[in-house]
C-alpha cells in the first residue's frame, strides 16, 4: 500500500515537466546503437542527511499571492524576477515584496510550459495547446510569443502545430536562444521524438535541428522514442533527454554526438536538470519513483558517481563548485497509518553530494521547484504553493562563489 501512495505522489510532481497526454515509454539503453554512447563505469552511493540544521544568515520567508501552483521562476538579479504557473505569469521589481500578474491570454485548453526573459523588457513565453482528437496522445501544438515592453503587449513569433510540445525556452543573450521538447509521431502506436529549434536573430527566425539530433538517438529499428528534458548552454550545447541520455554539439547545433547513457541502477529514475561545476564536470539531478533524489556526477569522461538520498526527490539544484551544491525539492514521510506528508526542503552539500545538511525545512505541504543564485552569496527559492524564500550561507574563508 505504501508503494502505491508514494507512486501517486511522485507522479503528480512530474507533471511540472510534461503536460500533454502521451504515455511515453522510457527507452532503455540497450535499444540504442551501443557504439554511439560511451562505455562508462559508475559508483553508486547512498547519501546521508545530517540531522542538524545548516546555519544560515538573512533568511526570510514571504508568500506570493497566486491563483495557481507555481511551476518555475527566473531572476535577472536580486531585484527583478518572474514566477509562473500554467495560466499566469507574475513579475516583481522590488525583490519579491510585490508581484504583478502580466495577464497573458491563456485559453482553457492551453497552458504556459516555459518562459524566459533576457532583460526587464524582452521576454518569451511558450503556450502549449492540447486539442481533443480521436487518437490518444495527438492534438498538441505550441506557440512562442514575445514581449518588448515588459509584458504589457505580446506578439506571436512562431507556431508549431504539427504535434509539437515545447517544454523549455532559454536564451543566452537577446539574439541567441533555444527551445526544446518533443514531437508526436503518428504511427500505429503514437510515440515522441526529440524536438529542438534555435534562433540567432532574436526569434525572428527559428532553425529546426531535430533531425540531426534524432539521428544519433535512434535504435536499431530507426526509432528515436525520446523527449528533451533540459538544455545546458556553455562552450558546448548539452541536451538531456527523458531517456536518460546526454547529446552534445560543439558547433552551435550543426552536428551532434551522443555522449553518455546516464548511469543509474533505478530503471524508473527521471532526470530533469543538467549543469556543470566550476571545473566543467557534468552534474545531473532527478528523482526515482521509489521516492528518493538522484544526483549523477561526472568524475572523468568515463567515470560517474551516483548519489541517492532517501525520501527527498530533487527538483532543482545549484552547482556552486565541484564540491558545493544547493538542492531543493520535498521531504516525504508516511505514518504507520499510511498518511502521506511532504514538506518543502532546501539542502546544502559541501562534499559533492555525499552528505547533506538542511538549510530550510518548511511547515507547509509543498515542493521547492526552483532555486536561483542572485548575488555573490544570496539565493532565492520558490515553492509551488507560493513560498518565496531568501537566504544566504556563511561565507567561509571569504570564498567567492562563481555563477554557472
Amino acid at each position: 500500500m505504501r508503494f502505491y501512495i508514494l507512486l501517486f505522489f511522485l507522479l503528480v510532481p512530474l507533471s511540472y515537466f510534461s503536460n500533454c497526454d502521451l504515455s511515453q515509454k522510457r527507452p532503455h539503453s540497450r535499444t540504442t546503437h551501443p557504439q554511439l554512447f560511451s562505455k562508462i563505469s559508475v559508483n553508486t552511493v547512498w547519501a546521508s542527511l545530517k540531522t542538524e540544521r545548516e546555519n544560515v544568515i538573512e533568511l526570510s520567508e514571504t508568500k506570493i499571492s497566486i491563483k495557481e501552483r507555481i511551476t518555475n521562476s527566473q531572476f535577472l538579479d536580486s531585484v527583478n524576477g518572474w514566477v509562473g504557473g500554467y495560466k499566469h505569469l507574475y513579475k516583481t521589481n522590488d525583490s519579491g515584496k510585490t508581484w504583478k500578474d502580466l495577464s497573458i491570454d491563456v485559453q482553457p485548453n492551453s497552458y504556459i510550459s516555459s518562459f524566459f526573459f533576457t532583460n526587464q523588457e524582452q521576454g518569451w513565453v511558450v503556450l502549449v495547446t492540447k486539442e481533443d482528437v480521436d487518437r490518444y496522445g495527438l492534438g498538441c501544438f505550441s506557440r512562442i510569443i514575445t514581449t518588448n515592453d515588459g509584458g504589457q503587449h505580446w506578439t506571436e513569433k512562431a507556431i508549431y502545430n504539427d504535434e509539437v510540445e515545447i517544454t523549455q525556452i532559454k536564451f543566452t543573450n537577446s539574439n541567441v536562444g533555444w527551445a526544446i521538447g518533443n514531437k508526436r509521431i503518428a504511427r500505429k502506436n503514437v510515440y515522441a521524438e526529440l524536438f529542438a529549434i534555435s534562433t540567432d536573430d532574436g526569434g525572428n527566425t527559428w532553425n529546426n535541428l531535430s533531425s540531426n539530433i534524432n539521428n544519433v538517438n535512434r535504435n536499431e529499428y530507426g526509432i528515436a522514442n525520446d523527449s528533451c528534458r533540459d538544455i545546458y548552454l556553455s562552450s558546448q550545447i548539452f541536451l538531456l533527454t527523458q531517456g536518460r541520455k546526454v547529446i552534445i554539439s560543439s558547433d552551435r547545433g550543426k552536428t551532434w554526438k551522443a555522449q553518455i547513457d546516464i548511469p543509474t541502477e533505478e530503471m524508473w529514475a527521471t532526470f530533469h536538470k543538467i549543469g556543470a561545476d566550476n571545473i566543467g564536470n557534468l552534474k545531473i539531478i532527478g528523482m526515482s519513483e521509489n521516492s528518493f533524489g538522484v544526483l549523477a556526477i561526472e568524475k572523468t569522461s568515463n567515470t560517474w558517481s551516483n548519489y541517492k538520498l532517501n525520501n527527498i526527490p530533487f527538483f532543482d539544484a545549484l552547482f556552486l563548485s565541484n564540491e558545493e551544491i544547493i538542492a531543493s525539492g520535498s521531504e516525504i514521510s508516511i505514518s504507520e497509518t499510511n498518511v502521506l506528508s511532504k514538506v518543502g526542503i532546501i539542502l546544502h552539500s559541501v562534499d559533492g553530494g555525499i552528505t547533506w545538511s538542511v538549510i530550510y525545512r518548511s511547515k507547509l505541504s509543498q515542493v521547492f521547484v526552483s532555486l536561483t543564485k542572485v548575488d555573490h552569496n544570496q539565493f532565492y527559492a520558490v515553492g509551488d504553493s507560493g513560498t518565496f524564500l531568501q537566504f544566504s550561507l556563511p561565507d567561509k574563508n571569504n570564498q567567492v562563489y562563481q555563477k554557472h
